[in-house]
């Protein structure tokens, strides 16, 4: 795989592969990914634990650690890299949905909020814009014609929900990881078994629009 995420210049790579083996926690992350994960959590060092959920996502592409299509962020680099993030000012919920695109570190969404709430900038724009009404949609005629999707993450399992609008009919899918290969299987199952929709909504994030 030719890595290059579109927010890390090839610099910024170079520089995480360096960070990678000099940081102590993501040298033993980089030997575990090498060797396999253990079969229970309790056998992991107290600082891999964070990512013991998501350990069949985590893999490594020269030299650099991957959560499915994110970098791994090491300590050193990740104010950094809020920085950048939040240097547009889009507040706190725009920042997570870039930062999100390409970086992951356990923690990051609790980081970069504290980041934008404690910016006067991000207030001021989050006070300046226009609050959307709501939209109520059109009830659907037929089971299955309009569905929306979405992840969402219980005792540290990923899983993929599906709501049908004409019934409120809820469908729930654990997922082994959040890549968008595992996402589209897991939509195919549910469309082999109740037919393809007219319509399906999403929030258009990574694990929907990669393929």
């Amino acid at each position: 795989m030719d890595l290059k995420p579109p927010n890390l210049s090839n610099v910024t790579l170079e520089r995480l592969k360096e960070e990678v083996s000099s940081d102590a926690t993501l040298k033993s992350l980089y030997e575990t990914v090498l060797i396999g994960w253990p079969l229970d959590r309790s056998s992991l060092p107290a600082d891999l634990r964070p990512y013991w959920s998501f350990g069949d996502e985590i893999s490594i592409d020269n030299g650099v650690l991957l959560k499915s299509h994110q970098v791994i962020i090491p300590p050193s680099m990740r104010q950094e890299m809020l920085n950048k993030i939040h240097k547009a000012h889009q507040g706190a919920d725009s920042s997570m949905r870039r930062a999100r695109e390409t970086l992951f570190w356990p923690g990051m969404s609790a980081a970069m909020r504290q980041t934008c709430l404690s910016c006067g900038l991000c207030a001021q724009y989050k006070s300046e814009r226009p609050t959307e009404p709501m939209k109520s949609q059109e009830i659907p005629t037929l089971p299955w014609e309009r569905i929306s999707v979405d992840l969402f993450q219980l005792d540290g399992k990923t899983y993929l929900v599906t709501v049908d609008h004409y019934r409120d009919f809820i469908e729930i899918d654990w997922l082994k990881n959040t890549s968008a290969t595992a996402v589209i299987n897991a939509m195919k199952r549910n469309f082999a078994r109740a037919g393809i929709p007219r319509a399906c909504v999403s929030d258009n994030g990574p694990h929907f629009s990669s393929h």
